[in-house]
């Protein structure tokens, strides 16, 4: 007797291994690209805020805010330490604890004569550069140094 056999069933089976290997090859390629597309989302989001927040600084030291008390005016939430100021902010990008911080507005100005600097950067908590600025301007002479 011979026996028949059934190709059919098998078939079938390998088949549907193919199928769900591309499916799982096509699901994984797809889930990379969503990832990569997240995180360069919260990358632009985390650059667009640093670029605002150092820009912010910038206007308030031109508008004649490079002493202490006039940047506190200007910024509560800033503390000094050395001789950089300091704003910390948290993931969602509100201002909060230094303990909190993940990410961190450093500002460093320097006057010499007529002559004012300011390095701002902002850094994530792993103290990575996000967004550097440096700025430089000129503060006018006041009436009493022009006549005297």
């Amino acid at each position: 007797m011979r026996k028949k056999y059934r190709t059919g069933p098998n078939l079938f089976f390998i088949e549907f291994i193919i199928v769900l290997f591309f499916f799982l090859i096509v699901s994984t390629i797809c889930i990379r690209v969503f990832v990569h597309a997240h995180l360069t989302t919260l990358d632009a989001e985390a650059l667009s805020f640093a670029q605002t927040a150092s820009s912010s600084v910038a206007e308030a030291i031109k508008a004649g805010g490079d002493d202490e008390q006039t940047l506190t005016a200007f910024f509560p939430q800033m503390r000094k330490e050395d001789s950089c100021f300091l704003i910390s902010y948290d993931k969602n990008f509100q201002v909060c604890d230094p303990v909190e911080a993940f990410y961190t507005l450093t500002l460093c100005p320097e006057q010499e004569g007529q002559l004012n600097e300011a390095d701002i950067s902002v850094t994530d908590s792993k103290n990575h550069l996000i967004y550097e600025l440096p700025v430089h301007f000129c503060r006018p002479l006041t009436r009493e140094e022009v006549l005297s």
